[in-house]
């Protein structure tokens, strides 16, 4: 559930869907700062999202790399430490780098809070958080990038 939203300026790739949201296409890439590649979802994540009727036990954790951030058109962090060592292993990274917690006017905590070591309510409370964040995602992405909204 920890994982940058990174879609590519060409929309290659294989299709993929937001875990928490269902929301994806080709081109989306879900990235880690402090993950190993390779690195399965943890049972709680695979757990919660079953719940809303996504299964995510095949999902495979990649890390991030500068490459892949100068090739992204739009990088969403979780959390500002994450944001702050992508903007730091790229230099000149900028605007197109966002954090998601940040797209909620009024929001006191603009990072999403790791999960990792907590209960399942605390997995839960995460992917909704997510989710609800997702929704802003959407509307700043149709804003910035002039693409209507569907009803």
């Amino acid at each position: 559930m920890y994982r940058q939203y990174v879609p590519e300026p060409d929309g290659g790739g294989p299709s993929a869907r937001c875990p928490s949201t269902g929301v994806g296409g080709r081109g989306d890439r879900f990235l880690g700062t402090h993950a190993w590649d390779g690195q399965p979802a943890s049972s709680l994540s695979v757990k919660v999202m079953n719940e809303k009727g996504f299964d995510i036990s095949k999902h495979r954790a990649r890390l991030v790399s500068p490459d892949i951030i100068n090739k992204a058109s739009l990088v969403v962090a979780l959390a500002g430490n994450h944001l702050a060592k992508m903007k730091a292993d790229v230099p000149g990274a900028g605007e197109w780098m966002i954090l998601m917690g940040g797209l909620e006017p009024g929001r006191k905590e603009t990072d999403v809070v790791d999960p990792i070591g907590g209960s399942l309510d605390d997995y839960r409370a995460v992917r909704d958080d997510i989710a609800h964040l997702t929704a802003l995602l959407l509307s700043y992405v149709a804003e910035r990038y002039e693409l209507p909204l569907g009803d």
